[in-house]
């Protein structure tokens, strides 16, 4: 009973943000409610942004009229109302791809990444695993893990590389950009896509489309159609 307000009355939530807060209050009552003393609202103060998402849609207009199945990541900003624009594949690696694309992306909503390579799903997605199968999943070859520290390395360029892309993005005027998720069958995977740092700049409005929607999008711009989407966001 407990999880259930927490998880589907209340819902989930970001640090900073109103659900947190709900969450927060409301075990504190329960807690007192249950007899146990001194129950309070522990600070942890300053942090940095809340963030929390009102409302988030996407639709294609054109070549054809249909809704996307879309959800926008963790502190990036909304599109301040419903907005329209036509749909461009950037390929943004390094810095260096920032002249070629730089007076070309106003209002557009900017393809981040290339299309999910699906593969055909040739086995169930569930099977049972024999005695002798499982033995030799326990059999860990510690070698074979690749080091934290390259993985590590790997991140840290990425993350300095967002850093310069989303202010780049803003100045450019770009009016959402989509990411690929990397799930199947409809399944989307979606994180944060902006800092909740104070002093950190916000990028463009950002979204995770479900693949199977993404590669159709990038199929049309490929075949230099002009694909028109529809945007809103309230977060």
């Amino acid at each position: 009973e407990t999880v259930g307000v927490l998880t589907d009355e209340i819902g989930p939530r970001l640090t900073g943000s109103p659900g947190l807060k709900k969450a927060g209050e409301w075990s504190r009552n329960k807690l007192a409610e249950w007899g146990l003393q001194n129950a309070h609202i522990e600070s942890f103060a300053p942090f940095g942004r809340g963030w929390t998402l009102e409302h988030g849609s996407l639709r294609m207009l054109s070549p054809t009229v249909t809704d996307l199945v879309a959800i926008p990541k963790a502190w990036t900003p909304g599109t301040d109302g419903v907005k329209q624009g036509k749909v461009v594949y950037a390929k943004l690696e390094s810095e260096e791809d920032f002249a070629k694309w730089k007076g070309k992306l106003a209002g557009v909503i900017l393809l981040r990444d290339a299309p999910h390579p699906f593969k055909p799903h040739l086995k169930s997605d569930a099977e049972r695993i024999s005695d002798v199968e499982l033995q030799e999943l326990s059999k860990l070859e510690l070698d074979a893990i690749p080091p934290r520290a390259g993985r590590m390395a790997e991140f840290g360029k990425l993350y300095k590389f967002e850093k310069k892309l989303q202010p780049f993005l803003r100045e450019e005027k770009v009016l959402a950009v989509l990411s690929v998720s990397k799930g199947e069958d409809g399944t989307i995977f979606v994180q944060s896509g902006g800092s909740w740092k104070k002093d950190e700049i916000a990028g463009p409005p950002a979204l995770v489309v479900q693949a199977e929607a993404y590669n159709r999008l990038f199929r049309l711009v490929q075949k230099k159609k002009d694909v028109q989407l529809e945007v809103n966001v309230q977060a």
